[in-house]
């Protein structure tokens, strides 16, 4: 289910809480489709993602510009790992995986986003206790002025401040160009 729900998505924020208590996740910012490799450099966009821990410490790591293995959306697969991944070397290592079937993951440094593990566990395999995937961009849309303001002032976006703010992202005030 998960893995048809993001096709054709962009962009999405990815967040995890691994049964050890973990909050990690990603964004990505090129849209989701089905590929047995990694997918969302160059024309596609995927220079602005990230992925990042939130507890127990809270650092993100974005893009290096090193590769463009940004993105990765697999099902029916019979070498290649069946999920959802992000950044990582090559397939099977990725900086963030989650399983199709939603109860197991891998985080594995990355030159993707120069990231270390995102987990609290030992090793690079952590269960998956409940995972969100957010699509902020349909928010956006006819928002302020010329449809142009910051969002997350209003209330509704409360949730989205705490997690940008512990992530050191969130400035509270409205940025015009």
């Amino acid at each position: 289910m998960l893995l048809s729900s993001l096709e054709d998505k962009h962009p999405t924020l990815v967040l995890v809480r691994t049964v050890e208590g973990s909050i990690i996740g990603g964004y990505s910012t090129a849209a989701w489709y089905r590929s047995a490799k990694f997918f969302g450099g160059g024309e596609e966009g995927g220079g602005s993602s990230c992925v990042f821990s939130l507890h127990p410490r809270a650092c993100v790591f974005p893009s290096t510009g090193f590769n463009e293995n940004f993105q990765y959306l697999a099902s029916g697969c019979t070498v290649n790992p069946n999920g959802v991944g992000l950044g990582g070397a090559r397939v099977g290592n990725f900086a963030l995986f989650i399983s199709a079937s939603l109860d197991a993951g891998h985080s594995f440094p990355s030159a993707t986003f120069n990231n270390l593990h995102l987990h609290g566990g030992e090793g690079s395999a952590f269960g998956v206790d409940v995972v969100e995937v957010w699509c902020p961009s349909s928010a956006l849309e006819g928002e302020g002025e010329g449809g142009r303001c910051n969002v997350l002032q209003n209330e509704k976006f409360k949730a989205d401040q705490v997690i940008l703010g512990l992530a050191g992202k969130f400035q509270g005030h409205n940025e015009r160009a």
